[in-house]
């Protein structure tokens, strides 16, 4: 298989990651919003170790590293914090 064939491949997962990313985000803001109906914290400590603990268990699973995997949902968790008090 020639390289850009391979680059090909890589923008449609790439494209596949950013409409997740998306569908999460619209997530985020529907959680956001019954948060702030029932006056619940934005930050939810046990939801984020339940996240990662999960992650543990995927990155042993698809065999990939486990800190790679912490350091970008850390972000994506992040973000989602940031999305969530914008609301």
């Amino acid at each position: 298989m020639i390289i850009s064939k391979l680059r090909t491949e890589i923008d449609r997962v790439d494209n596949i990651i950013i409409k997740a990313l998306a569908q999460r985000t619209k997530i985020v803001k529907k959680i956001a919003k019954i948060k702030k109906q029932h006056h619940l914290p934005i930050i939810n400590k046990k939801r984020e170790q339940e996240i990662y603990l999960k992650l543990k268990q995927q990155a042993k699973k698809y065999h990939l590293d486990e800190k790679y995997l912490h350091k970008i949902f850390t972000t994506i968790i992040q973000h989602s914090k940031k999305v969530q008090n914008k609301i």
